[in-house]
């Protein structure tokens, strides 16, 4: 299974309305976007990198976000296990998918570690990986450029995908926190499907 593309147009514009355009067209099926697919612009990594300091509401959940790519994802609060510095991995096996960072040996579990730029924009060049977030189930963890802010979102704030698609990473967008909101359920059966599809072609080829 390959990873995602980011199916994103160019966008002339800077600031919001070029943030707006990139949320919108990671929302957007398929059909509807435009072609010419490129990587996100410089404008809307702009944009989405600006502060989002979170302020006590009720009702709003918190998250962490994690940059990657340049890009802002938003992830649950509550499926974060613990958020350090990223250490050394053992290397993945050959043929792993490209966002198999590699393995990480945790209090008695084998972790693999998922590079995040290469999930949510696999043709954008990133600078390397500084942080580690490990999920709640501690079999996954994230290798992303940073993941030091917390914010707080409320529902009503993000503009959740209404139908399955070719991002199952992607709950939904929010424009005024300038973030993606990562889905972890389908973010690691996405990954879950793709180890497995590689484990069954590498026994394949072992049988021939």
């Amino acid at each position: 299974m390959s990873a995602p593309h980011p199916d994103l147009r160019v966008l002339p514009v800077r600031g919001d309305a070029a943030l707006a355009d990139y949320l919108d067209a990671l929302l957007a099926p398929p059909a509807a976007r435009a072609p010419g697919v490129v990587a996100p612009p410089a404008a809307v990594a702009e944009a989405v990198g600006a502060d989002a300091p979170p302020a006590p509401r009720p009702g709003a959940r918190r998250y962490r976000i994690c940059r990657a790519a340049g890009v802002r994802l938003a992830l649950p609060a509550c499926e974060i296990a613990e958020v350090a510095p990223l250490p050394a991995l053992a290397a993945p096996p050959p043929g792993a998918p490209a966002w198999w960072a590699g393995s990480w040996s945790h209090a008695g579990l084998e972790v693999t570690v998922v590079r995040l730029a290469a999930v949510v924009a696999p043709d954008r060049a990133a600078p390397a990986a500084a942080a580690l977030v490990r999920l709640g189930g501690g079999y996954w963890a994230l290798a992303c450029e940073d993941a030091g802010e917390d914010i707080l979102l409320e529902p009503a704030e993000v503009r959740w995908r209404d139908r399955a698609g070719a991002r199952p990473w992607l709950a939904g967008t929010a424009l005024a926190a300038r973030c993606a909101v990562l889905d972890v359920v389908g973010l690691t059966g996405m990954l879950a499907t793709a180890m497995d599809r590689a484990a069954g072609a590498d026994d394949g080829g072992a049988a021939r």
